[in-house]
């Protein structure tokens, strides 16, 4: 799968052997309940790891850029920065300064650093990308009969974090926090090698769906998806939600958020990730960059 930036340069995705002949084989499982058991047991066990050589061997073969995260902002080498985590999983979830593009309400931006494909409506999302023959927007979400309706033809941002991504999500809106609500399930890679197969990855996997009132965008729906080595996702409280607030981080692994916006004549999807996505290519974006903006 190709990912480019906004300006259409292309971003490497690192990735080892091992991890993408984990995802390769997953495409002929016949049960998931092999990495379920390998998140909840052999994921979960590498993120508690103390062995700071785990951490310089996660960072070597993602190419992650230590310094910008800010408990390291000060720090000189490698070691003087991770001899502040005591686990895999502390600087997997490590903070980071984030910049908002645009601060007010006539935008909706990424939740998350995240490699981003945008659809019109579920049509279109289930044409181009998603293959599993059990998925619907009301299967994803588990949707009332009401709330089915009001969701229609919405808008759908699937934002895919790989394992070197900063791993924290943050408010793509200002409103106000409305509900939210967890379903339990299996821990499938969320890498469109199988998102794109006949596995059901967005209606099976562990996942918790998240509502934000909005004066612009109307009843926005957050899908935190769980994936490969996810085995948690943890949510911080809130009421009042500013754009760019921190709502919660997923644990060691890779994960997905799928941003749903109800069918409004008003907004505007970013073209240039729209055409990406029409060419089966994901947008690297960052946490801030405007994804969606209204008319009025």
């Amino acid at each position: 799968m190709v990912v480019v930036d906004i300006n259409g340069k292309e971003v490497t995705e690192y990735q080892p052997i091992m991890n993408s002949f984990g995802i390769y084989i997953q495409k002929y499982l016949p049960s998931d309940s092999m990495m379920t058991y390998l998140t909840k047991n052999v994921c979960e066990s590498k993120g508690r790891s103390v062995d700071k050589q785990d951490m310089i061997d996660f960072i070597n073969d993602y190419h992650i850029d230590w310094q910008d995260c800010i408990k390291c902002n000060d720090s000189e080498t490698m070691e003087e920065c991770l001899s502040k985590f005591k686990t895999l999983n502390d600087f997997f979830i490590r903070k980071k300064k984030i910049t908002i593009s645009d601060t007010t309400n006539n935008t909706l931006c990424s939740p998350a650093d995240a490699r981003t494909v945008i659809f019109k409506n579920e049509k279109q999302a289930k044409k181009l990308w998603i293959k599993g023959n059990k998925y619907c927007l009301n299967c994803m979400l588990r949707l009332t009969k009401p709330l089915g309706k009001y969701y229609e033809n919405a808008n759908i941002i699937i934002s895919r974090l790989a394992p070197q991504d900063y791993h924290r999500f943050h408010s793509p809106i200002s409103g106000k926090y409305h509900s939210h609500y967890e379903i339990e399930g299996t821990y499938k890679s969320v890498n469109p090698t199988i998102v794109n197969s006949k596995k059901n990855v967005y209606t099976e996997n562990a996942r918790i769906v998240y509502f934000i009132e909005t004066k612009k965008f109307g009843m926005v729906a957050m899908c935190f998806v769980g994936a490969s080595c996810i085995g948690s996702i943890k949510l911080h409280k809130k009421t009042t939600i500013k754009k760019g607030d921190e709502l919660g981080y997923f644990g060691f692994g890779g994960s997905t958020i799928i941003t749903v916006i109800p069918e409004n004549k008003d907004i505007h999807l970013n073209s240039v990730i729209s055409k990406n996505t029409r060419k089966l290519r994901e947008t690297y974006m960052k946490v801030g960059d405007i994804i969606v903006s209204s008319k009025k």
